[in-house]
């Protein structure tokens, strides 16, 4: 079985999603938008909010291997290598990168107009999921009388997620990504929620 490393099949997939994803957004964004041209006073739904940056969150995609290797204990007779066991499967996993929505802070318009936005950094949303249609079947080599428990697994998978984790935490660039995408969305939307009362809003970045 050929064993994959993440990153490589991650920048694969994530292109091909990053067209998906910017069609997805354009549609999404312009129900969004439009629900601000009825509106008749000048606040900001702290809802909608949220829900342009969970639109913005980018979806990567890791192939992950979750291994368990242990040496042998002892031999009987000499031979059988008690308590040697190795195993290993393959699997995707999904990371979510994007601004936290319930840190965003968004100031009412001021006299001449500006929105004062305050974004914070953009980063790791939640655990990565495991895609369970992409475990593969375990490959198993142990020697006598040697058992793999269930907690075993669970283990090497954790493990796994683990590393998975920070392999996306030091992609700077999806972060950033993600980060420019809420400010472009959150910027469409001021400038419509101002025209639904026929005045001029501008955003007026507050960086951490």
């Amino acid at each position: 079985m050929k064993l994959y490393g993440m990153k490589k099949v991650q920048v694969i997939i994530m292109r091909l999603n990053k067209i998906i994803s910017g069609i997805m957004i354009v549609a999404v964004c312009v129900g969004l938008f439009s629900g601000c041209v009825n509106k008749t006073e000048n606040d900001l739904s702290q809802t909608e909010i949220r829900n342009i940056a969970e639109i913005a969150t980018l979806e990567a995609y890791y192939h992950n291997v979750a291994r368990l290797h242990h040496d042998k204990s002892g031999k009987l007779f000499g031979i059988g290598n008690i308590g040697y066991k190795q195993m290993w499967f393959e699997y995707t996993g999904l990371v979510r990168i994007g601004v936290d929505a319930k840190e965003i802070t968004v100031s009412e318009p001021s006299a001449n107009g500006v929105v004062k936005i305050k974004l914070p950094e953009a980063g790791i949303l939640g655990s990565p999921d495991i895609l369970e249609k992409t475990v593969s079947d375990p490959i198993i080599d142990k020697g006598w009388f040697t058992k793999i428990t269930a907690e075993e697994k669970k283990t090497s998978l954790v493990k796994a997620q683990e590393q998975m984790l920070k392999e996306a935490e030091k992609d700077d660039t999806l972060k950033a990504q993600a980060y420019d995408r809420v400010k472009v969305l959150l910027e469409q939307y001021v400038k419509n929620a101002g025209e639904a009362v026929d005045k001029k809003y501008t955003v007026e970045w507050i960086e951490e």
